[in-house]
């Protein structure tokens, strides 16, 4: 029983479940303190790899060196391969592929939306957010890029010729009427109903994430549409 209660005690403390950030006094707003250098290590290693710093960036911690070479190991970091879980995680959450993983689509109605071909649409939006970042291309590209990341699957979902196998290639989109994310299979799954599109939902996850403008609440006392086969 006493095992039982200390474990319990370090599983639910905030020491354990967070990572904190001591300032000299968190309750004074007048007083703004640096981050810690350690600090600065976890923010980087956790935002950008989803993972504890490495042995480069707590030797710079540990010499108060960090903050004077940022910038090159920001780049150091987003090259390493371990940079991907910021596609996931971040993009994953910002664009929401990873909704797709609980969209249920009808499966009478698209029985081509197999597990295979959902998470090749979640791949490609990654894919497609890593290019941006790692080649330091103009946020405007999420929006107006006239290219994309595809597998055989997708090409084949895609109607697109020239692809074959699992890896994931650049293809051109000249000759086709998608641009951007917006055309993006997972964006368009994961802002459609089970049977049919949702201009609604379309219209939202615009205002929410590319433009970070979320809409008002609806009006009191409007009825829901019918249902319309």
């Amino acid at each position: 029983m006493g095992i039982k209660q200390a474990l319990r005690a370090m599983l639910v403390s905030p020491h354990f479940l967070f990572r904190i950030e001591w300032l000299p006094e968190p309750n004074n707003p007048k007083r703004v303190e640096a981050v810690t250098e350690y600090a600065l290590a976890s923010r980087l290693s956790y935002f950008l790899w989803s993972s504890m710093p490495d042995n480069e960036l707590l030797s710079l911690a540990f010499k108060g060196e960090l903050r004077k070479q940022l910038k090159p190991q920001i780049m150091r970091m987003l090259a390493d391969p371990k940079a991907n879980e910021l596609a996931r995680n971040f993009g994953g959450q910002w664009l929401e592929p990873r909704n797709l993983q609980v969209h249920e689509a009808n499966g009478e109605k698209f029985p081509e939306f197999t597990p295979k071909l959902r998470d090749a649409m979640a791949h490609e939006t990654e894919e497609f957010f890593l290019h941006v970042m790692r080649k330091n291309r103009p946020v405007t590209e999420f929006l107006t890029a006239d290219h994309t990341f595809v597998n055989e699957p997708l090409e084949k979902y895609y109607d697109l010729k020239g692809v074959s196998g699992q890896d994931f290639q650049r293809v051109s989109l000249a000759g086709t009427p998608r641009r951007g994310v917006l055309t993006h299979a997972s964006v368009l799954t994961v802002t459609s109903d089970p049977t049919r599109t949702s201009p609604v939902k379309r219209g939202k996850w615009i205002l929410d994430n590319p433009l970070v403008t979320s809409p008002p609440p609806p009006p009191p006392n409007v009825p829901e549409l019918e249902e319309n086969d």
